[in-house]
């Protein structure tokens, strides 16, 4: 029997079935949550210089589906991962639920979805394990550098360890800039170590996806991304969603 050739698969076919199979994102299609973010990366692979990087890794799936885009367009720019692989780092004061109630909207999503788990748990609900990831401590990260073997994603550099530890040492000897990002990295204090630092090495034109801004779980993001935004004058953005998604939100330089 022929060996498959699953890299070819991923990148000549559009249907969900391969994707849902190894658990990415499908980069083709027009619902995927994480669209704007390809669509930018499409557009400006040539335009804009710079590498790709994300915050937030867990299992890989908007990771190996951003390497292989790059690979389908044929693109020479490198995608850097950084995540801990060890769960959420500490939460602070911003990241409690109660800082929801801000946004009358936003709070009562998140009030749906802590009573609709809470009858189907049958137990209670709170910031620890709303989450169907766990606080994304279930991360095997060999599960993931064996997807990335098999799909021969040359193009990706991991970078394991604490944002506060991990960020400023190796942007202290990164002198390339940045094309685009994609944040997932849901703490409060997770987008306050890493936002400044890598806001400062995008390149004109690039772009920021905020994963969190709207989130109903983790009210940190948006408390710590208005803070830079005030901070440093900067405006975010949002996308032109479906009426049945949340809303996207992205920082633009």
């Amino acid at each position: 029997m022929a060996k498959i050739d699953y890299y070819k698969l991923l990148t000549t076919k559009k249907d969900d079935y391969l994707f849902n199979l190894f658990d990415i994102e499908n980069f083709n299609k027009e619902t995927s949550r994480l669209r704007f973010f390809f669509n930018h990366i499409r557009r400006s692979d040539k335009s804009i210089k710079g590498n790709i990087f994300e915050f937030g890794t867990y299992q890989g799936r908007s990771l190996l589906a951003t390497a292989l885009l790059l690979k389908k367009i044929k693109s020479n720019k490198i995608i850097y991962a950084f995540d801990s692989f060890t769960g959420l780092s500490k939460y602070t004061k911003y990241d409690d639920v109660e800082y929801l109630k801000y946004d009358d909207a936003v709070y009562l999503k998140h009030l749906i979805a802590k009573n609709i788990k809470e009858i189907n748990l049958e137990k209670k609900i709170n910031r620890r394990n709303i989450s169907t990831s766990n606080e994304f401590k279930n991360r095997k990260k060999n599960i993931l550098l064996e997807k990335i073997r098999i799909l021969k994603l040359d193009n990706i550099k991991i970078i394991e360890g604490l944002f506060q530890k991990t960020v400023p040492k190796f942007f202290a000897n990164y002198d390339k800039k940045i094309s685009a990002v994609n944040m997932d990295c849901d703490l409060y204090d997770s987008y306050k170590t890493v936002l400044p630092v890598i806001y400062k090495k995008l390149e004109k034109g690039g772009y920021i996806h905020i994963d969190e801004y709207f989130s109903i779980k983790y009210p940190g993001c948006r408390i710590a991304v208005d803070e830079f935004c005030k901070e440093n004058k900067v405006r975010i953005k949002k996308n032109k969603s479906f009426d049945w998604e949340f809303d996207r939100y992205f920082i633009k330089k």
